[in-house]
């Protein structure tokens, strides 16, 4: 078998051009059924589904449609915690999104200014310099057609709301910057917040934040959407938000999974395959759909489509579909690309996520995978560790059987014989890992 083969399908948004991107969307993006209902909420919605179940796609569906429509911040949830009393909680934060997005779309399209009340004209002025400094405003003027400047130039500062708590700060404020971007031609102001596949226990404390601000910033045109792994069930987010949100549960169907995997497919290869069943056999596909099961708890798009991928690869090698015996090696390849490892420890647990998959640890084992971590990648032996040779080889097959796949075929805790041990396929944060056990 053999024909052209694009990657890009395969690819995620950001590694894909704009022109890829919009032929992604006419090609291979399949709606979830559920995306009606977050497209038909009015303000608040939180959307919930397994990882890799389309949670980012439905929001960069639902942020396509609505481009025209809504003025649109994305908030980023992590970060340090916030000090629900002070200058740093969540309106704090959205309101500095808004001030430098709205600056932004002032620089590229200044007529709108032109279109502001003298009262809406005080606000941009609070705006700028409450969440960005003095400079901010003066420095943003800089930018604009001198005739534009010069009529903003005179609007004299007033701290138009003194706090980021108090009820009529919080709710005057929200009002007039929903205003704002109505006179821009916008029907609503959007926070979108995309969570990722796993939430940290500081996160978690971030969302149970964000939901308790929903009665004092709600608003007919204010409108947030939080994309949460299913770590919630729909009870619990609506007693969280006491009521006030709407719930949407993504949970796609084994068929639909197959729907999105054969458009990727056909696009990848321009219709020579259209069908998993031309590149697997029918028991491979049953194997891998019990590993995608298992792993995720669902049939999720986003694992099959990785399979997908991986499949791709290797086409033109086999004559016809490859057999059931080829998916151990599809299943390792499947691990080693697409579910890293990610250190992250506290003082409440010791363990280590694969993936989405938090993996916990006893002491020992957890100690030993800290050294591997330490030494990013290079070999450690008993030597180095000072430990007895047994006592290493037994640490290293109590790690591996809590943490691979197939502890027999290691992913991720590798040797070589006279070398060591070390750790591959980890994913780590550029800031350094920080491990705080008591």
């Amino acid at each position: 078998m053999s024909f052209s083969l694009q990657n890009w399908p395969f690819a995620p948004a950001e590694a894909r051009t704009p022109d890829e991107n919009l032929r992604w969307w006419a090609e291979c993006h399949v709606p979830d059924p559920a995306q009606a209902v977050l497209f038909s909420q009015v303000h608040w919605c939180a959307l919930i589904g397994p990882p890799q179940s389309g949670k980012t796609v439905a929001l960069a569906a639902w942020r396509a449609a609505w481009a025209r429509r809504a003025f649109i911040l994305e908030y980023p949830l992590g970060g340090a915690a916030l000090q629900g009393g002070g200058q740093d909680n969540h309106l704090y934060r959205i309101m500095t999104l808004a001030s430098r997005a709205v600056r932004e779309t002032l620089v590229a399209h200044p007529e709108g200014l032109e279109l502001l009340s003298q009262t809406q004209r005080e606000f941009l002025r609070w705006l700028v310099e409450k969440f960005d400094g003095p400079r901010a405003y003066p420095r943003w003027l800089d930018g604009l057609p001198r005739d534009l400047a010069a009529d903003l130039a005179g609007i004299a500062y007033e701290d138009l709301y003194p706090t980021q708590v108090e009820v009529l700060d919080v709710q005057g404020q929200i009002e007039e910057l929903v205003n704002l971007c109505r006179r821009f031609g916008y029907q609503q102001l959007a926070v979108l917040v995309d969570t990722g596949p796993v939430l940290t226990a500081v996160e978690a404390d971030l969302v149970r934040d964000l939901f308790g601000w929903l009665e004092l910033i709600q608003h007919g045109g204010f409108r947030v959407l939080v994309a949460l792994p299913a770590v919630y069930t729909r009870q619990e987010l609506l007693e969280m938000a006491r009521g006030r949100i709407g719930v949407v549960g993504l949970s796609p169907s084994y068929e639909h999974c197959q729907q999105v995997v054969n458009r990727h497919l056909a696009c990848a290869t321009n219709g020579t395959i259209d069908r998993l069943e031309q590149l697997a056999s029918s028991d491979l596909v049953d194997r891998l759909r019990q590993l995608v099961e298992a792993e995720y708890g669902a049939p999720v798009p986003g694992a099959w489509v990785r399979l997908a991928g991986l499949l791709l690869e290797r086409t033109g090698r086999p004559a016809g579909p490859l057999p059931a015996a080829a998916y151990a090696e599809l299943c390792l390849q499947f691990y080693a690309r697409h579910l890293p490892l990610r250190l992250e420890a506290d003082d409440r647990q010791r363990g280590v996520w694969r993936g989405h998959r938090w993996l916990a640890l006893e002491e020992a084992p957890f100690e030993f995978l800290k050294e591997l971590w330490a030494h990013q990648g290079s070999p450690v032996d008993q030597t180095r560790l000072h430990w007895s040779k047994e006592y290493l080889h037994t640490l290293a097959h109590r790690l591996r059987v809590a943490i691979e796949p197939d502890p027999a075929q290691p992913v991720y805790v590798r040797s070589h014989r006279g070398e060591g041990y070390w750790l591959e396929n980890t994913l780590r944060d550029p800031g350094g890992v920080r491990f705080l056990t008591g």
